[in-house]
């Protein structure tokens, strides 16, 4: 069969479910709407749910707490530089956040380090998310950290 052309295919609530025809010529044709993408090759159809890819930002934005004495703070955490906080020494590896379409999440790679004299021990290595900070909590009796978002440092020093 030559190229084919199907204008439109209802989804269940009778909307038509993909907006727009990307592609088509001999023997098989794809569609491509924000929510999913169909292939049709050969008579079969292959569905592939659409994936946005995160957005990489230079500044963490963290919500630091001091149980001993109360005190909350915002620090906002630039990529690559360690930021101190009572005794202990943060290092934002890398931050993501997805596009502004996408259900908010950002991710943050972490190492957190604990200063007690001359020793120093790994409190957190690894990732937090801001959406779920029980996932992967800090443990520790004197401070809690959590990820509140990521952005870029143009966007953290506007007014």
């Amino acid at each position: 069969m030559r190229g084919f052309f199907i204008p439109s295919l209802p989804d269940l609530f009778g909307r038509s479910m993909f907006s727009k025809a990307s592609m088509f010529f001999d023997g098989w044709i794809a569609w491509s709407s924000q929510a999913m993408t169909v292939t049709f090759l050969s008579g079969f159809a292959f569905i592939f749910p659409a994936v946005a890819t995160d957005i990489q930002t230079d500044t963490a934005v963290l919500r630091a707490l001091d149980k001993v004495t109360a005190k909350v703070q915002i620090l906002r955490v630039p990529v690559g530089k360690p930021t101190t906080f009572g005794r202990l020494e943060i290092l934002a590896k890398s931050c993501f956040t997805r596009p502004p379409e996408e259900t908010p999440e950002s991710s943050v790679l972490l190492q957190v380090v604990k200063t007690a004299g001359q020793t120093k021990t790994t409190v957190f290595d690894g990732w937090m998310f801001a959406s779920s900070p029980d996932l992967s909590a800090m443990d520790d009796p004197v401070y809690d950290i959590w990820v509140r978002a990521c952005e870029n440092k143009a966007a953290s020093s506007a007014p």
